[in-house]
């Protein structure tokens, strides 16, 4: 959410398409975020970067309509905004985190980094501490979102165990 938020910031200093452009392409390049974008504060796409379209695709996505979504709702709102996954036409599990762009004391758009949580690199180091027989499981309230071992070079030790709920997110993380 951190480093959303901080792109968000950055938006306050230069809102023009331009700028927008590359920083969502600098962001999705970047980071972990598969995909990234700005909607203005009526909900119209205002710029987008998704790493596995082309240009051309990502560019009919500006001038769209995104007021429904929850991610830009909640931002547009002022909160720093975690959605639950979703299952994408491209059958990955996104997670779409979202920020208000703030301007003198006014939201004016929302900056929205995606996710592809299934399996991926965003809990791998969580599990490098696990011993040779212990396991790491993410679960969403409908999604298994991530699951490893400390195959990968756990340290052997059993000092990672129990389970707990993200109060953000409503994840469940079990460690055994």
């Amino acid at each position: 959410t951190q480093t959303v938020a901080f792109t968000a910031d950055t938006l306050t200093h230069g809102h023009n398409s331009s700028h927008d452009d590359d920083t969502v392409r600098s962001f999705v390049a970047q980071t972990p975020f598969k995909g990234a974008s700005v909607i203005d504060a009526n909900g119209t796409m205002r710029a987008i970067s998704v790493s596995n379209l082309d240009g051309a695709e990502s560019e009919q996505l500006v001038g769209q309509e995104f007021s429904d979504r929850t991610y830009f709702q909640r931002a547009r709102a002022g909160e720093t905004y975690i959605s639950d996954p979703v299952a994408a036409d491209s059958g990955n599990l996104i997670v779409t985190i979202s920020a208000p762009v703030v301007e003198n004391g006014t939201v004016v758009a929302t900056f929205n980094g995606a996710l592809h949580v299934r399996n991926s690199s965003l809990f791998r180091p969580s599990s490098v501490s696990l011993g040779d027989d212990q396991r790491l499981t993410v679960r969403s309230q409908e999604f298994l979102l991530f699951t490893g071992d400390g195959s990968a070079g756990g340290n052997g030790t059993d000092a990672l165990t129990g389970n707990a709920t993200v109060s953000a997110t409503g994840w469940s993380i079990a460690a055994a």
